[in-house]
């Protein structure tokens, strides 16, 4: 009920610094929960109840209101209020270079070479 209510309000995602249960359930939901595993104990006979726009720790990050959270499944990043508008214009920038970055690997240029990583490379003789 947890889950189903949290999405019903609106929420896009849930990060939890430990175990997740009612799997199925909130596969279901569509629901995207990131968690350190799935187990069957629930939480919910300890009376134990949040609070919302409050700062709170998950993993030994401190998450403050107005922090952006973005997770997927490489990991997750949290970005502070004043640094939003810097990675996102740092990301579109990279994305938008992917095209034709692509291209240049199709015709045959290493991706070391684009990434920086070719300088601690010795070369090898291989075939591109």
């Amino acid at each position: 009920m947890v889950a189903f209510t949290a999405r019903t309000r609106g929420a896009e995602g849930v990060i939890l610094a430990g175990a997740m249960n009612d799997f199925d359930e909130v596969l279901e939901l569509g629901l995207p929960v990131y968690s350190r595993g799935v187990s069957a104990r629930t939480t919910r006979i300890l009376g134990v109840e949040g609070a919302i726009n409050v700062p709170i720790t998950v993993g030994g990050v401190v998450i403050t209101p107005g922090d952006a959270v973005f997770a997927d499944s490489d990991g997750i990043a949290v970005l502070s209020e004043s640094e939003i508008d810097g990675v996102v214009a740092d990301l579109r920038e990279k994305e938008g270079a992917e095209p034709a970055k692509k291209e240049e690997i199709r015709a045959g240029q290493m991706l070391s070479e684009w990434s920086g990583a070719a300088q601690f490379f010795e070369p090898s003789g291989a075939q591109r």
